[in-house]
């Protein structure tokens, strides 16, 4: 069997306050909430409000359903940090007990004389900026002087900006691969990052040629695990830079609809192994820019995405969508949050569990790396086992529940039957605008056996999605009574499951002995 799994990272997509949020000064961010807040009123992301992301945390505009479709929950950071490679070392089993180094009043008079020297350019700036209000202020004299843009932000990264008419973008690399290597030890960053930019005095354009130069792993994460087991991994965004390309090769995507892009290109051509993603624009374009119409305008491509990246999963595939932090851009704070965030699990045999709180991101590697069987983590506790359904009763079940048609209650209900050889039949209820004439689920899987010549059923099972589950009605007592007296029923939620004979349903019921 080929197993894959996709790990989407929806970078600075916090989903609201944690415990130790007030100690990093990030007091009153919920990038989430805050910013559906400020969404208009016909507002609307109904493919997430399905899943569950509603279930995760009360948010504006999107619904808590009752029967979602995704496993839901939330991840607490425990790392210190709150940048993208704490919160991608975190969610791969790599903790860290100590933040990486930031310069708020700007980096050692030292260390940018080295960089000069080393680089043939004298420095511009050096200092905590706002990366496009510094080229707004140092633009122009970057182009007349040829001198580099040096400047950092709230995070642990030596940011290194140049006109790609004024320094060739290979020189620009160079000069970053420098200064990674004097980054080091105190002054040892998480990331160096050369930002190129175009245009022309008041309106400078970043390009896509931004590359991460980021500190190699201090200890063993999932991609060094899975490289040892000779386990594919295919990376989507900046995740091979996050992690110094050791263990994994990506393809960088400076935009949110290029990765959703490259997401669907690997959803139909990996065959197996690890597929790792990071969709940047939450983070890079309107985070930092606190852009709360375009980071709205993000949340509803997203949206609009989602069914054609989940119509391509295949049956054994585990998909998990989350964040690496927060980046509220409602906040005066123009850099990121230390937030929770959501977790969503999608899969045809995943069972939509309740996930709670989750004590830390490395939840995630550690549910991947049983997944792929390349043993445990050094960090986190995997959640496999309360979604991934192994009974191949229960997996025709759920999987028939998504293709319900229930457009006026909006309970899915998925039913799979077995007769006494093993062989499953599934069904799904049939909504009508006609009450009446509604089809459960239970009967519609009837109907399925008998049309294949089954006379005598074994067992049921019934999911719902909601808890507790629900149980047939009547009417499918009724007909479940004919194929069986002594029928063995389960009714499975998210979290529970009751198990009852049919005599017990339906005591005394009527049958063909009545008949005369």
């Amino acid at each position: 069997m080929s197993r894959r799994v996709f790990v989407v990272v929806l970078d600075g997509l916090g989903i609201g306050p944690c415990p130790d949020q007030d100690r990093y000064g990030d007091g009153g961010s919920d990038t989430l909430a805050n910013t559906l807040a400020r969404s208009p009123a016909d507002f609307s992301l109904p493919n997430l409000a399905a899943l569950g992301l509603g279930c995760c945390s009360a948010l504006p505009r999107v619904p808590a359903v009752g029967a979602p479709r995704a496993a839901v929950g939330t991840a607490l950071p425990r790392s210190e940090g709150k940048d993208s490679t704490t919160g991608h070392w975190e969610m791969t089993g790599l903790l860290l007990e100590k933040p990486f180094p930031t310069f708020p009043d700007g980096f050692p008079p030292d260390l940018i004389e080295a960089f000069a020297a080393r680089t043939g350019r004298g420095v511009l700036g050096n200092r905590a900026a706002s990366g496009t209000a510094i080229l707004d202020e140092l633009g122009d004299q970057h182009r007349a002087t040829g001198k580099w843009i040096v400047y950092t932000s709230a995070d642990s990264v030596f940011q290194v900006a140049a006109h790609e008419e004024v320094v060739p973008i290979a020189e620009l690399y160079r000069a970053c691969e420098i200064a990674r290597e004097l980054c080091v030890g105190p002054v040892g960053v998480s990331r160096v990052i050369a930002r190129p930019f175009v245009g022309i005095s008041g309106k400078w354009v970043r390009t896509g040629g931004r590359k991460d130069y980021s500190l190699a792993p201090i200890g063993e994460t999932l991609l060094d695990r899975l490289a040892t087991a000779g386990i594919p991994r295919v990376g989507i965004g900046k995740v091979d830079d996050l992690f110094a390309g050791r263990g994994i090769e990506s393809r960088h995507a400076p935009t949110n609809r290029l990765a959703y892009q490259l997401l669907t290109e690997a959803l139909e051509r990996v065959e197996s192994g690890f597929v790792f993603a990071n969709v940047i624009e939450f983070d890079q374009t309107w985070g930092h820019r606190n852009d709360v119409a375009g980071f709205l305008g993000g949340l509803e491509e997203l949206d609009r995405t989602l069914p054609d990246l989940l119509g391509r999963v295949q049956a054994d595939d585990l998909v998990i969508f989350t964040a690496d932090h927060g980046n509220d851009p409602t906040t005066p704070s123009t850099d990121h949050s230390r937030e929770r965030v959501p977790v969503l699990v999608v899969g045809p045999k995943v069972r939509p569990a309740a996930l709670g709180e989750r004590a830390t991101f490395a939840d995630v590697g550690q549910t991947v790396a049983e997944f792929l069987g390349t043993g445990p983590l050094a960090a986190g506790k995997s959640f496999l086992r309360e979604v991934w359904i192994t009974d191949p009763v229960e997996q025709a079940a759920w999987a028939v529940r998504e293709r319900a048609y229930a457009p006026y209650s909006g309970f899915r209900v998925g039913a799979a039957v077995t007769d006494e050889s093993g062989a499953i039949f599934a069904g799904c209820n049939v909504e009508n605008a006609s009450y009446g004439l509604t089809i459960c689920a239970e009967r519609s899987a009837v109907v399925q056996a008998v049309a294949a010549g089954v006379r005598r059923l074994d067992r049921v099972i019934v999911v719902t999605g909601t808890e507790p589950p629900a149980a047939p009605c009547g009417a499918c007592r009724q007909v479940l009574r004919e194929f069986g007296p002594d029928l063995v029923i389960d009714l499975v939620g998210p979290q529970s499951r009751k198990q009852w004979r049919m005599r017990d349903l339906l005591p005394d019921a009527f049958g063909p002995e009545w008949l005369p």
